[in-house]
Formats: structure tokens, C-alpha cells, sequence
């Protein structure tokens, strides 16, 4: 029997090459171990094992490269096929650019983290890729040599006991020079700009909320950072929203196991800083990290930002999927887009342009109808100091084509900024206020396409306006009624994508901006888009400003 084991490329993550030639080397051992006549067929995009032998010895050797073969962002087993001999184009010999790789498969990683084995903390053992470059301890402007798993140990129980008695370490890691500090749930909040580690996959649940696709995508091999909320009991000492990583590199995950009373350490960027104790060992390249937001779908978007446009990254997506008619939306930074594609061009349906002087906003309401009248007064009972400052603002007409804008201006309106501030700071407020929503539906807010005289579409925000007015008037509790903006923002994206497909058969749905970035936006635009028809994300999904 002739086994063909097919493996596909997923996506690019910078070292898709890397963790390529780590599965072919695995899969080569594992082939060895089990004395199995083998090849392999590399393509672009895709490559298959193809293994020699009788039913029994492939079911044994299928259940142990499951156990060895990691999860990837980047590459998948798609299926096992049996074919009738070698295929023509099959090698023994792999081509590869890579003398050593960085990673260790799960079952190595058992055996180096197990206290009680002969082989702790032994980094200079039998890898199937990895090699242990040269290490040293940096201390008082010394160097220690590293060279063996005792001395390892050693100096990992000295780093361990520095950072309990709250002192901070410096570590080389693939990901650059990173300070550490150790996480105690009695200690103050940490200053500045950090990425949160926690040391396994139960702490990272314990301490924040979680989504099994998110944990299954921070387990996987490239070890990507994602945007998490801390449970309320973590809120004082992690913030509102915390980046996340799991141990990415032997050396770490080996330090976690000198502190098992604590769960996390912060890591914080430190460049070329002189650190004067730490652990330094030579990398022969700086990766950076993959910071992704993972949709419930498990539909991954790259925090990629770039110098581009909305239009090229679009074409870029239509080319690559081989897109013949479909919708693309942009909801980011810029202004708002919606993008119809098909006979080889875009055009565009709605162009959003809207007033976002709060001031003439409600002089409109007072004027507009005998109901927007009664709205806006009794606003004004109830919101007297909000409305008297509103008042203040000069009458000066600011348009804006960014909803972002929209959202802000809603946030004003529910006290999560002043009237003078940044729109775009005050929505970013309305997202983090509806992510302390628990629940699933929030209250209706009008998101409302009209046409006007000259029979143009296009959104009337006064609605949006009005009904955010409405429910606040009704003493809907401010994190309920930001969800609502969230969850029906997304609902009307959602809704307009499906009316396209099935009113022009525009044929799935692109796309882009940070908006889509946010997991609680980009959920809810998943659960109202129609099923059967796929999402795609744009390879750069927010521009440069």
C-alpha cells in the first residue's frame, strides 16, 4: 500500500519557509523511526508525503505525526490518499535553504520540560531540527557560558528567583531583546506597552475571556500575539485589552517550569538597551511577531498596516480567489468604502458623507419633525451639562465619510468623550464600553439607507442619531446600549453584503479595515452574513495614515 499524506499552504505569516522545511524534516525522521520507504512532492503551495507499507505500520505512523506535526497558521494535513505507485516527480532528497530550524515538535518539547527526566532542560540533546547556539548568562558585566542542561538549570533557578523578588531580566529572544517581569496577582499594574505571557494554555483561561478558536490559533507553531480581555478580578492589574502570546521559544517555555506558583510573565520591547542581567544566545534573525484577530469561524485577519489603498488590496484578493462578481467594504481609518466588482471594474453604490457637529445636528432635530422636536427636549431634561456644551460648539459644519466618526459622535452623546475631542478616540471608547457586554443581542439601532432627492443612497445618521438618543432617554445601561451600536453596525454591513449577492449575485465578500479587526465587530458580521458564501480578508487590512 502506497500512502499519500497531502499537506497545503494555509497563508504567510514571514517564515512560512521555515515551518515548511520543520514538517518535511519531521515527517523524514518519523518515516526512519518506522523504516518506511518514502518520498516527497513539494510544490508551491502544497507538498505530500508518499509512504510505502502495509496497513498496519501507516496506522501506526498516521497516529504518530498527529502527535508530532503541530497546529500551523501557515500549513494544514488537508488528506490521506492511497495511490497505486510513487509519483513521477517525488524526491528522497529535499531541497532547503535552513541548516537548523528554531522549533521542537510537542513530543520533544515533553520530554525537555519533564522535571523528573533525565533530559530537563536538556537544549543540547537529540532534535529532529533544532541546535542550541552558543548561550550566556549576563551578569555584573560578566559572561557565563551556558553549555549544558546543569548549567541551564542553575542559571534559570538564579533568573527564576530575581524576577520573585521582583526584579526585571532581559532575554534574546527570535523576537528581539525582551525585558521580563513577572506576573503576581498582588503587585501593581506594570507601566508602558507590553505583551502579556501566560505560561500555558489553562492559565491564559483562567485570567482571560476566551474563544476556543482564538486558543487553538495562539497554540499553533508561528505562536501569533491576539488582543484578549481580562476577566474582571485581572481588569486592574492588565487593563481592558491585553496582547497575548504563549511561549514561543524553548528557553521560556523552560523558565515557566522554575516558577510554578505564578502564571504569567509581561514582556516589554527593549531594542538595543544595555541590560545588565539576562540570558543572550545567537539568533540569526529577528522575527517578528503575527499579530491576528481570529473570527468565530476561525477566519484569520493579519494586523498588517501598510502604505496602499483599499482598491489595490481588493484587486489583489480578486486576482488571488479568481473573483469574478463581488462586494468589498472597507470600515477602518479612511473613509468608508463599499465597493461593488464586476465586468473587470468597481463601482461604488454608497458614498458615505454625513455632519458630525453635534451642535447643528440638533438644531436640525429641533426643526425636522414635531417627534425629533419632543426627542431632542426631552434629551435635554435628562442631559442638560451634555446638551448646554453641545450648545457651545461653533456652527461650523464638519462632514465626515468615516462611520468610525458615526460611532464617535454616538459616544459623545452617551459620555464617553467631550464635545471637542477626536471622533475617532471616542469610538475607540464605544468599542472597549461594548466589549463588557456578556451577551449576544443588544437593542436595535438604526442603521438606515435612504434615497434622496436626486435619488442617490445613502445612510441617514439621524437616525442612528435618534435611536441612540431613544435609548438612553429609556435608561438602557451604557455597556448594553455600545454593544447595540457594535452588533447592529455590523448587522446592516451583513445585511447589505447578502442583498448584494442575492439581488446581483456578487459572489462573497471582502474585506478590510480595523473596524473588522475588533472580535466582537467581526463576530457579529460573521454570525448576520450568509453562510454559504465565504469571507475574505485583505492581506494589508488598515493603511497607513
Amino acid at each position: 500500500m502506497i500512502a499519500s499524506f497531502v499537506f497545503s499552504k494555509i497563508d504567510d505569516f514571514g517564515f512560512c519557509d521555515e515551518v515548511l522545511y520543520f514538517f518535511v524534516e519531521t515527517l523524514d525522521k518519523a518515516c526512519d523511526d518506522y523504516k518506511l520507504e518514502h518520498r516527497f512532492l513539494i510544490n508551491t503551495d502544497s507538498f505530500c508525503l508518499e509512504v510505502c507499507g502495509d496497513d498496519t505500520d501507516i496506522l501506526e505512523f498516521a497516529n504518530h505525526i498527529s502527535r508530532v506535526i503541530p497546529l500551523s497558521l501557515q500549513w494544514c494535513f488537508r488528506e490521506l490518499k492511497v495511490i497505486l505507485e510513487f509519483s513521477a516527480d517525488s524526491t528522497t532528497k529535499i531541497q532547503h535553504n535552513f541548516d537548523v530550524s528554531r522549533f521542537i515538535n510537542p513530543l520533544e518539547i515533553s520530554k525537555i520540560t519533564n522535571i523528573d527526566s533525565e533530559y530537563f532542560c536538556d537544549l543540547w540533546g537529540d532534535f529532529v531540527c533544532f541546535k542550541q547556539s552558543k548561550m550566556q548568562l549576563f551578569k555584573n558585566n560578566t559572561k557565563l557560558e551556558i553549555h549544558n542542561k546543569e548549567s541551564l538549570k542553575e542559571k534559570l533557578q538564579e533568573i527564576s528567583r530575581s524576577l520573585i523578588n521582583g526584579d526585571s531580566v532581559f532575554v534574546k529572544t527570535i523576537f528581539g531583546k525582551k525585558e521580563i517581569i513577572l506576573f503576581k496577582e498582588d503587585s501593581s499594574k506594570v507601566d508602558g506597552d507590553y505583551i502579556f505571557m501566560p505560561f500555558c494554555l489553562n492559565s491564559l483561561q483562567t485570567i482571560f475571556r476566551v474563544k476556543q478558536e482564538e486558543l487553538q490559533a495562539l497554540a499553533t507553531i508561528e505562536k501569533p500575539i491576539i488582543t484578549l480581555k481580562p476577566k474582571s478580578v485581572f481588569k486592574n492589574l492588565l487593563g481592558d485589552d491585553t496582547k497575548c502570546i504563549l511561549p514561543f521559544e524553548p528557553l521560556l517555555i523552560l523558565l515557566v517550569k522554575f516558577l510554578p506558583d505564578y502564571s504569567g510573565l509581561y514582556l516589554r520591547d527593549i531594542g538595543d538597551s544595555k541590560k545588565h542581567f539576562g540570558v543572550c544566545y545567537f539568533v540569526p534573525q529577528d522575527f517578528k511577531e503575527a499579530e491576528i484577530s481570529v473570527g468565530s469561524n476561525s477566519l484569520i485577519l493579519k494586523h498588517n498596516f501598510c502604505d496602499s489603498s483599499f482598491a489595490n488590496e481588493a484587486k489583489r484578493v480578486i486576482v488571488k480567489n479568481n473573483l469574478l462578481k463581488t462586494c468589498a467594504i472597507y470600515l477602518g481609518r479612511d473613509k468608508s468604502s463599499v465597493f461593488v466588482y464586476f465586468d473587470t471594474s468597481f463601482k461604488e453604490p454608497i458614498k458615505f458623507a454625513y455632519e458630525t457637529n453635534l451642535n447643528l445636528i440638533f438644531n436640525e432635530l429641533k426643526i425636522q419633525s414635531e417627534t425629533t422636536s419632543k426627542l431632542y427636549n426631552n434629551f435635554k431634561k435628562e442631559n442638560e451639562s451634555l446638551c448646554n456644551a453641545i450648545d457651545g460648539i461653533p456652527s461650523v459644519s464638519k462632514y465626515s465619510s468615516n462611520l468610525l466618526h458615526l460611532v464617535g459622535v454616538c459616544g459623545v452623546l452617551l459620555n464617553l468623550g467631550e464635545c471637542d475631542e477626536d471622533l475617532y478616540e471616542v469610538s475607540q471608547r464605544v468599542f472597549t464600553c461594548a466589549s463588557e457586554f456578556m451577551g449576544e443581542k443588544g437593542p436595535r439601532i438604526d442603521f438606515k439607507l435612504v434615497r434622496d432627492l436626486d435619488n442617490k443612497i445613502h445612510l441617514d445618521t439621524f437616525k442612528t442619531i435618534r435611536s441612540v438618543m431613544s435609548f438612553k432617554l429609556a435608561g438602557v445601561e451604557r455597556e448594553l446600549l455600545c454593544f447595540g451600536i457594535v452588533d447592529s453596525l455590523a448587522e446592516f454591513f451583513a445585511n447589505f453584503a447578502r442583498d448584494m449577492n442575492e439581488n446581483y449575485q456578487l459572489k462573497d465578500v471582502i474585506i478590510c479595515g480595523e473596524m473588522f479587526l475588533n472580535k466582537q465587530f467581526l463576530d457579529k458580521f460573521i454570525h448576520y452574513y450568509a453562510k454559504n458564501n465565504e469571507i475574505f480578508p485583505c492581506e494589508v487590512m488598515e493603511f497607513k495614515e
